[in-house]
């Protein structure tokens, strides 16, 4: 939003009948412009900013509005006012720095180093032997405070940021039968709170703990039995709060898997769907040959859903299907990727759904509830191998290929070495 808009936006809250300059001239706080009414048009002005000019906007008409005076400028000091920004423009709930307006600065910052592609990286070595550089990793994961990686082998080595020092590994249970070479592949991984939770093909799931005061950590549980014959090939899983998703392939009409984990216990909330119909034989085939995208499925983050309803997206190489999951049953919808596609990534974040072909290199941004198309950029042509990975955070698009990373607009698709 520019200047002359926010002004225009400023003049048009003031009351009626009192000119601009004997509001700027009001420095003493009398009443007419109470603190809980200037936080509100505060909150306003930086979210049609938002809307109207991106995330960034915000700050600009946040700093033209505490200029027009004394008592407006105090009410960038209230802390409630910082934390009602920082959940409706960066989506930030839990106050990680000294304060909300440090916390609202540091997400600004970052969102500045996107657009501009300042950054400075560390390498982490995953493999904790010589032996093990040869094996795949197949998962990553990342939290505010850990990095974990899983590996075609069924290990998976959990890491403290930004020391990068490794604090565990966790290895399969090597006396558990399993069918086929790449059976206990990890297909998927997610960090939550103090909890790291990972799965593998053949439906194993376990839970472990990266609290460091506790005296099992380094130790894994298992919280879920996979069953291969009724269940198919586990695919893909993540998680978000209390639940965790399965997407399966090899059974008819039973794609997805939804479960409630609370307090140890593991409810099964649902069990459906034909996404991975289609698939149903190269799924099976995971477990012998080299794993390879089949599908991908997210947990919905979007706010707009009531809570109880756990709302999920898998994608195949040709459909996308929704679900959302309630007590009252399921709806399940589905859209057409428009032709077969080979999926290397897929990632969601703020209503935002981003598909990227691995064959071709190209991306394509989504708004989920209408499907509609936001942008398609693309990522530099096929990968050999079909290796790329992708992520989608609330305003840009991150890309892997081979040894590079690269950052693209969300909104416009426009690369950031051209911003």
């Amino acid at each position: 939003m520019s200047s002359s808009s926010s002004s225009e936006y400023s003049q048009s809250c003031r009351l009626e009948g009192e000119p601009l300059s004997s509001r700027q001239r009001s420095e003493d706080g009398d009443g007419v412009w109470p603190e809980h009414f200037v936080e509100s048009v505060a909150i306003r002005l930086a979210n049609e900013a938002a809307k109207l000019d991106g995330k960034l906007a915000s700050a600009q008409a946040l700093t033209n509005l505490f200029q027009v005076c004394s008592t407006w400028r105090r009410a960038s000091q209230s802390e409630l006012l910082w934390q009602t920004l920082s959940h409706d423009i960066w989506f930030v709930d839990a106050l990680r720095r000294p304060t909300w307006e440090e916390e609202y600065s540091y997400w600004h910052r970052t969102a500045v180093n996107f657009r501009t592609g300042n950054s400075k990286h560390r390498e982490i070595n995953i493999h904790d032997s010589p032996e093990n550089n040869r094996l795949a990793c197949r998962r990553l994961t990342v939290s505010d405070h850990y990095l974990a990686s899983g590996y075609v082998d069924g290990s998976v080595r959990l890491f403290e940021l930004p020391s990068s020092r490794h604090i565990a590994t966790f290895h399969p249970d090597l006396n558990r039968a399993h069918l086929g070479l790449f059976s206990r592949s990890i297909s998927g991984l997610f960090l939550e709170a103090s909890t790291l939770v990972f799965a593998s093909q053949a439906g194993d799931i376990e839970v472990a703990s990266t609290d460091e005061d506790v005296d099992d950590r380094g130790i894994s549980r298992l919280a879920r039995v996979g069953n291969l014959v009724e269940d198919g090939v586990l695919v893909d899983f993540t998680g978000k709060g209390s639940y965790w998703v399965g997407l399966f392939s090899g059974v008819p009409d039973r794609s997805f898997r939804v479960w409630s984990f609370n307090e140890d216990e593991v409810a099964l909330l649902f069990v459906g769907g034909n996404l991975m119909n289609p698939n149903a034989v190269i799924g099976w085939r995971m477990l012998t040959d080299f794993p390879s995208v089949v599908g991908r499925v997210r947990v919905v983050e979007d706010r707009s859903y009531q809570d109880g309803v756990v709302a999920v997206v898998g994608c195949s190489s040709s459909f996308i299907q929704t679900a959302e999951v309630s007590g009252e049953g399921m709806t399940l919808e589905e859209h057409s990727l428009g032709g077969m596609v080979a999926v290397g990534s897929v990632d969601l974040c703020e209503g935002n759904l981003m598909v990227v072909e691995s064959m071709t290199g190209l991306a394509k941004v989504h708004q989920l509830r209408t499907m509609e198309e936001v942008c398609r950029f693309s990522t530099g042509g096929a990968v050999h191998g079909g290796s790329i990975a992708g992520g989608l955070n609330w305003g840009y698009v991150v890309v892997c290929r081979g040894n590079r990373i690269k950052v693209w607009d969300v909104r416009t698709g426009i690369n950031s070495d051209r911003l």
